[in-house]
């Protein structure tokens, strides 16, 4: 699944007649009449200013912000100025916004760029006033951004089983088509403890039970700030235990030159198992190799008759599976021993 994000209509340059008359009237009359022709949508009260002083002089801006100060196309801007100490409080500042070529968009402390396209320069011209006076004209340039990436779903895919040992993998459906988890941060937690930030995780180093979240946020989201903002989570699963190993060998002979020897083969149905043999039952002297699985018992003189012998593979998780046979050491020339 693909969310889609449907965008707003072209801007059509036919909104902007009455900003273009008022415009045109302040041109064409000098600098009082300019000033009349101003409106009040046009004209927005002071948001900031550097102090409270109202002394004597025509205002000045001192600087101009962006909220957000990365605009993306497509969505709303609100510009706010800071003026000076000889702003005061009783200071107003026109907004006017319009292309890098001068072409008029719209006035107003807010604007809507829906319908401009990613890449375009906006300058907003900010000019400040105070009764009669009007001080000079601010100009800030900005380019709006491509339309940030959201993400839409975020799952955790066991295709192996949710068991220890298996692969998990992330999967991102984004409102970008050609989104995923390339274009999304990543972040693993089993039981509340970052372990990864890839789009896989492996889970041989963690037990039946332990929790898995995954949470993910949009590629851009840790933009100048440093801030990610609020994750998008998957739902969490419980790790499994692993399916047991298998034992693939039968003991096939008895004493051999007075000594018992078996190698036991042995496999694991679960990724990333690694396997441990021991003994659970058998003759005194009977010892396995625990990596290998090698058997080997030397009866003793006194040691003769039947014996029952146990031994079992483990992997590391616990789960395991035992093997049971019998073996004879009534003479040097003993008869196989019998699985049972």
């Amino acid at each position: 699944m693909k969310a889609r994000v449907h965008r707003k209509g072209k801007r059509v340059s036919g909104g902007i007649g009455l900003a273009s008359l008022l415009c045109a009237a302040a041109i064409g009359c000098g600098p009082e009449e300019g000033k009349r022709d101003r409106v009040a949508s046009m004209v927005a009260p002071v948001a900031e200013t550097a102090g409270d002083s109202a002394a004597d002089g025509a205002p000045r801006i001192e600087s101009v912000s962006l909220d957000p100060a990365r605009p993306i196309a497509g969505a709303r801007i609100r510009a706010r100025a800071r003026l000076d100490n000889a702003g005061g409080r009783n200071a107003a500042v026109d907004y006017r916004w319009r292309t890098s070529s001068g072409r008029e968009l719209g006035q107003g402390p807010d604007f809507d760029t829906a319908g401009l396209e990613p890449g375009t320069v906006l300058e907003l011209v900010a000019t400040p006033s105070r009764g009669e006076e009007v001080g000079e004209e601010f100009v800030h340039r900005v380019q709006l951004a491509a339309e940030a990436s959201q993400i839409a779903l975020v799952v955790i895919d066991a295709p192996e089983g949710a068991s220890v040992g298996s692969r998990l993998r992330a999967v991102v459906e984004t409102t970008d088509e050609e989104g995923g988890f390339d274009q999304a941060l990543l972040e693993w937690r089993v039981d509340g403890e970052v372990v990864g930030t890839e789009a896989e995780l492996e889970t041989a180093p963690f037990q039946p039970g332990n929790v898995v979240e995954l949470r993910a946020w949009p590629a851009d989201a840790q933009a100048e700030s440093g801030r990610r903002g609020r994750p998008i989570h998957a739902e969490p699963i419980a790790l499994q235990p692993s399916r047991p190993p298998e034992i693939v060998s039968e003991p096939s002979s008895g004493l051999e030159g007075g000594l018992f020897r078996y190698a036991v083969r042995a496999s694991s149905p679960a990724p990333g198992a690694t396997l441990r043999f021991e003994i659970r039952k058998g003759p005194e002297g009977m010892k396995v190799d625990p990596a290998t699985g090698v058997v080997e018992w030397r009866p003793s003189p006194e040691q003769r008759g039947r014996f029952e012998v146990e031994v079992a593979v483990f992997d590391q998780w616990g789960s395991g599976v035992a093997q049971a046979f019998a073996i004879g050491a009534e003479s040097s020339e003993s008869p196989p021993a019998a699985p049972r």
